[in-house]
């Protein structure tokens, strides 16, 4: 590895090399131009309008969170395929790929319980995903065109999302439609590889409407095993997705809309048993359609409200047999209402029902879970530039009886430079649908067998931080959190082929993360991270360390553009792990997106991914050879064009 290593670094430094001694005093001679340099700058700007963390419009810098967000700027300047790709580059946070490009989850803080979200809108599902906590699969989210920022809290959400959010909240923001433009996107690449997007915005009078649509097609993948260093091509590993969204809004009077969404997602192909599996993969395919009605008032005013209807509907059918096909329908109400009952208090009430019907030929016939909830929050800025918040939730779950979960944050702010945070969040974590009816028999004892006797996770979450900028062209941030959770949930292998999911004593994470954005000029800025993550459980008997999660993860990059081309180069490494579950200590890879604009409203592009051809993987698992069972692709390109009317 070490050789791979040292020939990785040396390609990053040729790159790094080659865009530095571009011309970097081009003058923006165009509009789109200055709208770029904009858009750069906004890269260090903490006055931005962040909404997750409080569930009303705040700037960031008056927020107590850890607070990343990936805007339309972000993904159209990089070219992303898909919302985990432009996810994957933010400090603190991983993307797990299993069984090949069809299950994508995340990762935040070391946790993976994070609450997934469009729109505010809730999509986690029952059926978790892989052995572990996943909810759901990001590459089941919208096409990119339908995305105007990702916002990613890291750390406790206790109050205004659920108890359950441990490692965090990513909310998918979907854009309005406030113009008329039609965009055409499609791009072809390795290994069979093509995509096809459009999208449709107009906006008539008072009615906006969006629609968005995208299909991809794999025909294989290739990886490098880290066993013996040859590139292998992954048998039995195609995928194909559609996906469509649309959105229709309607304004009534000042400050009333009402908002219909429609989400359609659906993929098929193989679906490929890990690599050294002795059985072969055989087809599948999953079914997402997510519809809901919002009504919001008081959008111009003090005191903002909502209600929202939704259903989520989903069909998976594992490995092609009738026997594994899973169905889950989740009905859902959400209100909420905001107040300022001061000049420097604000309060936040709300109230949310969900019904989730599930079943699967796993399972021992259809089954119910009905959660309901109210939370309060209030915000008091006690004095000049502190402010506090402390919120209360009370969740009832029917089978798990009710639960009051607390939140606290304090924020300081230091001017428009930048603040200091702390806050802390208590967990009540319900166990998933998955964990307590799967019964997959294989015979002789073996299979995987859910639990109906669990108990609910219970716990606590702290994150303390400090963001600030130092001049105009630097931002640093330092963050840690702290996690301990009793009776955490674990699928176990308890011997002889057999998997049971079972409540171990304790469990408990902490980490530090720090990051730096700098602008050298205002064609050429950079931008690093590092983040430690330890995690250790504590069975009562025997206390161990999670060797499932890198301890130590880097990231950098480093972007030029000027009016008509940009470069952006993004690198992610790991150092440290445990060839318990991974072949490797350490990996090393980057990628490198470049684009030109033709003209104003037409460009063409290239992504080359792993470009050091690393063999390594973000989802844990590996054979007593020492072979990934997951393995990331190798080295792949994509080249593409976009044209706006």
């Amino acid at each position: 590895m070490k050789k791979r290593l040292t020939k990785g670094m040396l390609m990053a430094a040729l790159i790094c090399g080659t865009i530095s001694v571009l011309p970097v005093g081009g003058v923006v001679a165009h509009a789109e131009g200055a709208a770029t340099e904009d858009a750069e700058m906004q890269a260090f700007n903490l006055e931005e309008i962040v909404i997750t963390a409080t569930r009303t419009e705040n700037k960031m810098i008056d927020t107590a969170a850890n607070l990343s967000v990936v805007t339309a700027e972000d993904i159209e300047n990089r070219n992303y395929q898909s919302a985990a790709d432009a996810m994957k580059d933010v400090p603190g946070v991983s993307i797990t790929y299993g069984g090949g490009e069809r299950e994508r989850h995340i990762i935040l803080n070391g946790d993976d319980r994070v609450v997934i979200m469009i729109d505010g809108r809730r999509l986690n599902q029952e059926k978790g995903a892989s052995g572990g906590h996943q909810a759901y699969d990001l590459s089941d989210l919208p096409s990119p065109d339908a995305i105007e920022r990702i916002e990613i809290l890291k750390g406790a959400a206790s109050t205004l999302y659920g108890s359950d959010a441990v490692g965090g909240v990513v909310n998918i923001i979907t854009k309005n439609p406030n113009k008329t433009e039609i965009k055409l996107n499609a791009g072809a690449g390795s290994w069979g590889h093509w995509n096809a997007r459009a999208s449709v915005a107009t906006k008539l009078g008072k009615t906006g409407l969006l629609v968005t649509a995208q299909k991809d097609k794999q025909d294989y993948l290739k990886y490098k095993d880290a066993f013996d260093s040859r590139t292998k091509r992954w048998e039995k590993s195609s995928s194909e997705s559609d996906n469509v969204d649309v959105k229709l809004t309607q304004d009534i009077g000042k400050d009333q809309q009402a908002t219909l969404y429609f989400h359609h997602s659906y993929k098929s192909g193989d679906q490929p048993a890990y690599i050294s599996s002795k059985y072969a993969a055989v087809s599948g395919s999953d079914l997402n359609n997510d519809v809901s009605f919002q009504y919001d008032w008081g959008k111009e005013s003090d005191h903002t409200g909502f209600v929202r209807l939704y259903r989520n509907y989903y069909v998976g059918n594992y490995y092609g047999s009738p026997s594994n096909r899973y169905h889950e329908t989740k009905v859902g109400v959400d209100l909420q209402q905001s107040f300022k009952l001061s000049k420097n208090n604000n309060l936040i009430a709300g109230l949310e029902w969900r019904d989730s019907h599930l079943g699967s030929g796993e399972y021992d016939g259809n089954r119910k879970i009905i959660t309901k909830a109210i939370f309060l929050q209030d915000t008091w800025n006690f004095a000049p530039e502190w402010t506090f918040t402390l919120g209360d939730r009370y969740d009832k779950h029917s089978m798990f009886g009710h639960k009051n979960s607390l939140s606290a944050g304090l924020n300081k702010k230091f001017g428009d430079k930048g603040h200091a945070y702390l806050s802390w969040g208590q967990v009540f974590r319900a166990p998933q649908g998955n964990d307590l009816f799967w019964n997959e028999d294989w015979g002789w004892g073996m299979g995987m067998f859910g639990n109906p006797d669990l108990k609910p996770e219970t716990g606590y979450t702290w994150t303390l931080g400090y963001d600030t900028k130092v001049g105009q062209k630097t931002r640093i941030g330092i963050t840690g959190f702290y996690s301990k959770l009793n009776d955490a949930i674990k699928w176990m292998d308890v011997g002889g082929y057999r998997y049971e999911v079972l409540n171990v004593e304790k469990e408990k994470k902490r980490g530090i993360e720090l990051s730096v954005n700098h602008e050298f000029t205002k064609n050429l800025s950079m931008n690093a991270s590092y983040v430690y993550v330890k995690s250790d459980i504590d069975s009562g008997t025997a206390k161990t360390r999670d060797y499932k999660i890198a301890p130590n993860q880097y990231k950098f990059g480093i972007s030029y553009h000027d009016d008509r081309f940009r470069a952006e180069l993004m690198g992610r490494g790991a150092s440290g792990q445990s060839n318990k579950e991974f072949a490797d200590s350490k990996y090393l890879t980057m990628d490198i997106s470049l684009q030109y604009k033709i003209q104003k409203n037409w460009k063409v592009y290239a992504n080359m991914y792993n470009l050091t051809n690393a063999a390594y993987t973000e989802y844990p698992h590996v054979t007593a050879d020492g072979r990934y069972q997951y393995p990331a692709a190798g080295r792949h390109f994509f080249i593409g064009t976009e044209y706006k009317f």
